[in-house]
C-alpha cells in the first residue's frame, strides 16, 4: 500500500504567526496528546504515540535563493483511524 495524503496545507505566515503556530502545536500535544489538523467544519486529529521519528531538512535553492525547512515526525502502527472523518484503513507491515 502506497502513501495516501490525509491534508495539506499552505499559506503565508508572519513570523509572529509562525511562532504562535508551533506553540499552539506544542501545547495541543502536550494537554491531548493528538496533532489536530483541518479547517473549519472538517477538523481532524491524529493520536501521537510517546515516541516518534524527527526529522529536519535544511535546504537553500540557488534557483530562487529561498530556504526551506522541512519538519517531519514518524510514526508507525497497525491501523489508521482518521478521527476526524471517520476513515479507518488498515496499513501493511
Amino acid at each position: 500500500m502506497g502513501n495516501r495524503l490525509i491534508f495539506h496545507d499552505h499559506r503565508s505566515l508572519t513570523r509572529a504567526q509562525l511562532a504562535a503556530e508551533l506553540r499552539r502545536i506544542a501545547d495541543h500535544l502536550d494537554a491531548r496528546h493528538d496533532l489536530g489538523y483541518g479547517r473549519l467544519g472538517t477538523p481532524g486529529h491524529l493520536t501521537v504515540p510517546e515516541h516518534v521519528e524527527r526529522e529536519l531538512d535544511i535546504s537553500y535553492s540557488t534557483h530562487d535563493g529561498g530556504f526551506t525547512v522541512d519538519l517531519e515526525f514518524k510514526w508507525t502502527t497497525d491501523t489508521f483511524a482518521d478521527q476526524g472523518h471517520g476513515h479507518r484503513v488498515g496499513l501493511a507491515s
